[in-house]
């Protein structure tokens, strides 16, 4: 008679327990292993921590949000790195714990737990995690947002609407990208019957204008800024000049390729004479 697996019983039984046990080990390896190898901050945590001592609405490096958490969380460490891993590793066990709530309203738990394993083993989720910055910062915002983008369009939840909201502001304050991922959850409610439905309720308007208000202020700084502004077009003397030169180009081309013809020909053999019996 064979036994199932230990683990397996596990995951079936304990679905919520198994991914509290995975998530934190990993967690505490990866605040571990820094605090003890690394003599200083690995990538670009240096740069993070920098911009984020001038606590500036907007930079050449995209929204402050995560600049101004990485400083906070460095002073209140008492000027140690500690403090910034482990906010890290917050928004690591963050976003598995939402991966796996959306997980199990969609497909249950034993295969939401399959779920979370499997992308644990993905590399950007193992050492990149260490070096907080926008990127670490977005992954735990992205999953909120999509968990509560499944309450509202699969569940039908409508109080889910203003975290909704919260969600999408932070990650328009976090990553330059934001907006190409909100137009990515649009474009499902438009393609889907649920989603045209729930987008034809006044609750998008109120959670529009909840996200205007705290995209505001980098909004504002993008306009001063000139980030939005078009490119100037190029003056008609340019345009001539350039016109001309591609010509020049177009000429000497082809009296290039006229003469390489001609040596190739000269210089091909001439194919053997036949010889008369």
């Amino acid at each position: 008679m064979r036994f199932p697996s230990l683990v397996i019983e596990l995951i079936r039984a304990r679905p919520r327990l198994v991914v509290w046990i995975v998530v934190l080990f990993q967690a505490a390896l990866w605040l571990i292993l820094p605090v003890l190898l690394y003599r200083s901050p690995p990538g670009d945590l240096a740069t993070v921590l920098a911009y984020g001592r001038e606590y500036q609405v907007g930079t050449v490096l995209g929204p402050p949000l995560a600049f101004w958490l990485g400083d906070i969380a460095f002073r209140a460490a008492g000027n140690h790195m500690f403090g910034v891993y482990l906010l890290a590793q917050l928004c690591a066990i963050a976003t598995f714990w939402t991966l796996y709530l959306l997980a199990r309203a969609i497909v249950g738990g034993q295969q939401a737990v399959l779920a979370v394993l499997l992308t644990m083993t993905v590399t950007a989720f193992s050492s990149p995690g260490v070096e907080f910055g926008p990127l670490v910062l977005a992954r735990p915002l992205w999953a909120l947002l999509l968990l509560h983008s499944w309450q509202i369009m699969g569940q039908g939840r409508r109080n889910a609407w203003f975290a909704w909201s919260i969600e999408a502001g932070l990650l328009l304050l976090t990553i330059p990208a934001a907006i190409g991922l909100l137009m990515l959850v649009t474009g499902f409610a438009l393609a889907t019957e649920r989603g045209r439905r729930t987008l034809m309720s006044f609750d998008p308007l109120f959670a529009l204008l909840v996200i205007v208000v705290l995209a505001l202020p980098y909004l504002i700084w993008l306009m001063r800024a000139d980030t939005l502004a078009l490119p100037p077009w190029p003056a008609i003397a340019d345009l001539a000049g350039s016109a001309a030169t591609r010509k020049m180009r177009r000429s000497s081309f082809g009296r290039r390729s006229i003469r390489w013809r001609g040596i190739s020909f000269i210089s091909s053999p001439l194919p053997p004479r036949s010889r008369e019996v």
